[in-house]
């Protein structure tokens, strides 16, 4: 059986531990669903009260703001290490590599 393990996303680059990487749970990202859901048809049952909906929307829309906010924070949180304590981010693939900053203050491109 082939081991198919990536390296990069379980090992840490500042500690060196091997599998010490916690990513968050992936189930933080699908709760999103139902939790828009659930926001929307609140939304449509507040809007059948009628003039008493000017007095129920702060509060309405201050629990839309902390459910929402609390799972995003939680689904796309970057991964930390268990030993270190620290933030694993992954580097991109399409960075865009430095420019030679003496070159360009050289030709008077780069302003002083």
């Amino acid at each position: 059986m082939l081991n198919f393990r990536a390296s990069h996303l379980t090992d840490c680059p500042h500690c060196g531990g091997t599998d010490t990487v916690e990513h968050p749970s992936p189930l933080w990202r699908w709760a999103l669903l139902p939790a828009w859901t659930l926001i929307a048809a609140t939304c449509m049952a507040a809007s059948l009260i009628g003039p008493m909906i000017i007095g129920l929307l702060p509060f309405l829309f201050a629990w839309a703001v902390c459910l929402l906010s609390s799972l995003y924070d939680r689904g796309y949180e970057p991964p930390n290490c268990d030993v270190c304590g620290k933030m694993v981010v992954k580097p991109f693939a399409n960075t865009i590599p430095s420019r030679d900053v003496p070159a360009l203050a050289d030709r008077g491109e780069l302003a002083a």
